[in-house]
């Protein structure tokens, strides 16, 4: 509860009306925290039902069960359709045409912070809406004695759509809303080629490449509809005189406190609309050496993008909404490897070493009471991987795969890791990347056996070890994942001829509970997080008509 909104929410569940800012009657008492109207999933509150942040409120002392009395729902509609045509021009070419329309809508209603409290620390209901229309031409084929294999095209994409939130803060101190305002359009056109060129029986090529043009268009509405910047720094209402802040007494605390549109006190995003464009060459080459029919090395490079774009989580104003953007992520991949098939198709074991050079990496960082999405800086990621599957008799086989990743930051954005960092929101060059468990190993026997009058039988068992990961990118203690093995298993037994099968299963056997996503928020007070599901057991009946 040390978050700027939550001292103050503190504040006035203790009653410290007359004392602390100059306007402290004026926080606790307004609309938002006495029964204002109810906006979408919260409830008008009352002072008698406010309670303060601790463990007696937040916490019910088990990992599957909350507190939680706030909206609780998730609808998602969608529908779409697509069509491909293709068409021979000679035997050794073809045209094809890929066209898709897809249409979203999504509601969702979540209370976060999981609190016995009707003031609700954190809760946020959320409307999103997504139309798209994409058009893709391909011409396919081979020349050269069929040496040569080849696509090329021309890619189109097109979409729109917007995102409405109601997100309150801390009994609705801070009480977010945009509107139906945050607004985006983005429309693509790309060319693209791949070929493989087979030089000799043992030597082959590959190039491609892909030339890319994105146009965004955006329009930002996010606002506070309580003000809470203009109560607690005491400049309050937003048309009152900037004197109250030492400022000349012409200007008004809307204008001293940098709330960028007349008329519309509250919101943070500037009027208008804000568009980008993005170009990217992205190219792969590869060769690959066939060194017997049964063993290939090969070695690929390529470049990549992600688009940029805009946040929508803002908690202050800007000026200028340049500083809401996000620039496009670019990386460069490099892979060599070995890919086998051995002892007369009994073993294949397939090994890869790779790296890739991220410029501009695109994360989340908590800001605030906003989780901001930005470029935190550049990185690196060094990883190889194992892959086999043994044919081991009697009806034995086995799968298995072994990946280690070193994943690390290589430049911070100055803004990421401030001169004078705030300890709730500071990354260094020492974090973790998010997500990224250096050692992951896979190990999956079967038993195969026939068991009489058209009756077959299958074991099988999983076992999963993945080593310590960070679901965030502050690296937050309470939201990391230990180190973890799992373990499943399942029997299944088949007759008349694979006609029918009875299966019975069990995950996560051994019933390790661990934090899978979370988030934190210290200005609100809140560190939120989701647990794996305990071991489950399933029974699965299957029958072919």
């Amino acid at each position: 509860a040390g978050g700027a909104i939550a001292g103050l929410y503190m504040g006035c569940v203790a009653g410290l009306t007359g004392s602390g800012p100059p306007n402290w009657d004026n926080l606790c008492t307004l609309p938002r925290m006495t029964g204002f109207p109810a906006g979408p999933g919260l409830a008008p509150i009352h002072g008698s039902n406010l309670l303060p942040i601790s463990p007696a409120t937040t916490q019910t002392g088990n990992i599957d069960t909350t507190y939680a009395n706030g909206p609780n729902y998730a609808k998602y509609d969608t529908e779409g359709i697509g069509v491909t045509l293709s068409s021979n021009i000679t035997p050794d070419m073809t045209v094809k045409s890929i066209t898709g329309y897809r249409h979203i809508t999504w509601n969702i209603g979540i209370d976060l912070d999981g609190s016995a409290n009707h003031g609700q620390f954190l809760t946020v209901t959320d409307q999103q809406q997504q139309q798209q229309f994409s058009q893709e031409f391909q011409l396919i084929g081979n020349a050269v004695d069929g040496r040569l294999n080849y696509v090329a095209g021309l890619f189109f994409f097109y979409e729109d759509g917007y995102v409405h939130d109601w997100v309150p803060f801390d009994g609705g101190l801070l009480a977010v809303e945009d509107s139906n305002l945050n607004l985006v359009r983005t429309m693509s056109y790309a060319g693209f080629m791949h070929a493989d060129y087979k030089v000799t029986d043992q030597i082959g090529l590959t190039v491609g490449a892909r030339y890319s043009i994105e146009k965004k268009h955006f329009v930002g509405g996010q606002q506070d509809l309580n003000g809470l910047s203009y109560k607690a720094s005491g400049c309050y209402p937003p048309t009152a005189s900037g004197a109250l802040l030492g400022a000349p007494a012409f200007l008004t605390c809307q204008q001293v406190l940098g709330f960028p549109v007349p008329g519309q006190p509250f919101r943070y995003f500037p009027a208008g609309s804000n568009d980008r464009e993005f170009d990217e060459f992205t190219p792969t080459v590869g060769a690959q050496f066939h060194a017997t029919d049964d063993v290939m090395g090969y070695f690929s490079w390529s470049k990549g993008f992600k688009s940029g774009g805009w946040t929508t989580r803002l908690s202050v104003p800007i000026a200028d909404a340049t500083a809401a953007q996000f620039n496009p992520e670019k990386a460069q991949t490099y892979e060599v490897g070995v890919k086998s098939t051995l002892l007369d198709n009994r073993l294949q074991a397939n090994v890869a070493l790779f790296y890739t050079d991220y410029t501009a990496i695109q994360l989340n960082q908590q800001v605030g009471a906003s989780p901001v999405l930005k470029n935190l800086g550049d990185a690196n990621i060094y990883g190889a991987e194992f892959e086999g599957q043994a044919l081991l008799g009697n009806g034995f086989t086995a799968h298995a795969s072994v990946g280690y990743l070193d994943a690390y930051y290589t430049r911070l954005d100055p803004s990421v890791h401030p001169a004078a960092p705030d300890p709730a929101s500071d990354i260094t060059l020492a974090s973790k990347l998010p997500k990224t468990p250096m050692w992951k190993v896979n190990i999956n026997p079967q038993y195969e056996a026939e068991i009489g009058d058209g009756m077959d039988l299958l074991l099988q068992a999983a076992y999963t070890h993945v080593s310590t990961v960070y679901n965030n990118s502050l690296n937050t203690p309470l939201l990391k994942r230990p180190t973890m093995d799992l373990l499943d298993a399942s029997v299944q037994v088949s007759f008349a001829n694979d006609r029918y099968s009875v299966q019975l299963g069990g995950t996560n056997l051994t019933n390790k509970r661990y934090i899978t996503t979370g988030q934190t928020n210290f200005a609100a007070g809140i560190i939120s997080g989701s647990y794996s599901p305990p071991a489950e057991w399933y029974l699965r009946l299957r029958a072919k008509l």
